[in-house]
């Protein structure tokens, strides 16, 4: 099937040909073909105090006491780019959406995901992040991401960036109640304020996850709908957390994202 995005760069600043281009041309804006979520479209004014506000649009916004949210002005985006930050010690702030409509296992429909992020600084016990799925717990700053910097106990699945690392992020997922397995340990390099793309296509009953548009190596196949270490008996919808580790400060960027999953 043609792709949403056929022609192109990986490297350039929009959804990328080597994901979208797997995905029918109209995966997007066609609800009979797909269902799933975007952004910037809509998204939540993060309060200053800990709070959580609804954008009204299928959105949420989590934002831990000193939280800040600056959108539409960040770099010379397109659109412009949305950043959430907090005022350090522990606090973090996040967006997810507001309802989780995408189901992961061996038997489930093509499912497409990419993001656009950045941290503002890679220092060590600077920033931790994930991007990715989870359940529909709530978000705080302790979920997804606990204060020590590790996956909480949640269902989720994306990438992880720890904030005793520097250089590295990881693949990674998890069902409640059971320990968080790595994908891949170092997936893929970071720098401080440099986007990456950070992508997942679910084709075949296999979970492979992209890099700037570029498949990685090491993949997983999806288990039935039965409780496993993988999230594969929960609907799940799309996350961008971040957590500061103590006495840190700085953002985390985000200027785009796309989910999708095609009907049966």
């Amino acid at each position: 099937m043609a792709g949403i995005v056929m022609f192109g760069k990986n490297s350039n600043t929009g959804p990328s040909p080597g994901l979208w281009g797997l995905a029918p041309r109209d995966v997007m804006y066609d609800k009979a073909t797909a269902y799933g979520m975007s952004w910037p479209i809509g998204l939540p004014v993060m309060a200053t105090t800990a709070a959580v506000i609804s954008g009204g649009s299928g959105w949420i916004g989590f934002g831990d006491t000193g939280a800040a949210a600056v959108s539409g002005q960040q770099d010379d985006e397109l659109g412009g780019a949305y950043a959430i930050a907090s005022d350090a010690d522990n606090e973090g702030a996040s967006i997810s959406g507001g309802v989780a409509p995408f189901v992961l296992t061996k038997a489930a429909q093509d499912f497409f995901f990419e993001a656009r992020v950045k941290v503002s600084a890679t220092t060590t016990l600077d920033i931790g992040f994930f991007v990715g799925l989870m359940d529909t717990t709530a978000c705080t700053n302790a979920i997804p991401i606990t204060q020590a910097g590790a996956l909480a106990d949640v269902n989720a699945v994306g990438f992880q960036y720890i904030e005793a690392d520097t250089v590295t992020f990881d693949t990674i997922y998890k069902a409640d109640g059971v320990t968080a397995v790595q994908v891949k340990d170092a997936a893929g390099a970071i720098a401080a304020a440099t986007y990456l793309k950070l992508g997942m296509l679910v084709q075949k009953g296999v979970l492979t996850f992209f890099l700037n548009g570029v498949p990685l190596a090491d993949t997983k196949t999806l288990p039935d709908a039965t409780g496993t270490d993988f999230p594969a008996d929960v609907n799940l919808r799309p996350v961008v957390a971040m957590l500061h580790g103590t006495g840190q400060a700085g953002d985390m960027t985000t200027s785009w994202l796309h989910a999708y999953q095609l009907r049966a």
